[in-house]
């Protein structure tokens, strides 16, 4: 049983390691940030139609807050897409 629990030790140290989790939760978090964003900007917008005119500046920020995290997101799905396709051919060879 040690010899087993040493090996896991070695190869999580090992620089090819890869663990899923850290990326995992940055998605989640990228996504509830997201989230966070939008439903704060369509409760400004329900406001700014109401008449609370002067919360205008604040609905502009939050769009341009979900503008930059949504190409970030663009971003990483393209950098993903990359990434799996040159890994195909080395697993192909």
């Amino acid at each position: 049983m040690a010899s087993r629990s040493a090996a896991w030790d070695a190869a999580k140290k090992s620089p090819t390691h890869r663990s899923t989790q850290p990326r995992t939760c940055a998605v989640d978090a990228h996504q509830a940030e997201i989230q966070r964003i939008t439903e704060a900007r369509d409760k400004v917008a329900e406001l700014l139609t109401e008449g609370l005119i002067q919360l205008a500046p604040i609905f502009q920020r939050l769009e341009a807050e979900l503008e930059i995290l949504t190409a970030q997101e663009d971003t990483l799905a393209r950098a993903r897409r990359i990434v799996a396709e040159n890994a195909a051919p080395k697993r192909a060879a």
